[in-house]
């Protein structure tokens, strides 16, 4: 935009929306196999991470088609997983994963 000459006060103005390609569900497991918050988490409250990663990806996968979020889910998913002591109900991932769509 700049390159046509729009100004750069009137750019910090702009909000702008950037098109990604969606991840796919193997993209998003791989993020929670590799995930330095889930090893920290795990190592803080002596949690095994395979079995709290286990955990994590049933989420991630019963909320693979809705997810607004993209790999941001995952992070959300493994705070709530430890503030709630390891248990997630169905409620409260659907709370927390967005699942809603907007409609204009």
């Amino acid at each position: 935009m700049r390159e046509i000459g729009i100004k750069t006060e009137f750019l910090g103005r702009v909000g702008l929306i950037y098109n990604t390609k969606r991840l796919t569900l193997d993209d998003l497991f791989a993020i929670v196999d590799n995930s330095d918050l889930l090893h920290k988490y795990c190592n803080l409250f002596n949690e095994d991470f395979e079995k709290a990663a286990l955990y994590i990806k049933g989420y991630v996968q019963r909320f693979h088609e809705k997810n607004t979020l993209g790999a941001r889910m995952i992070n959300t998913l493994i705070q709530q997983y430890f503030i709630k002591g390891g248990v997630l109900n169905i409620d409260d991932a659907k709370e927390i994963t967005f699942q809603k769509t907007l409609k204009l």
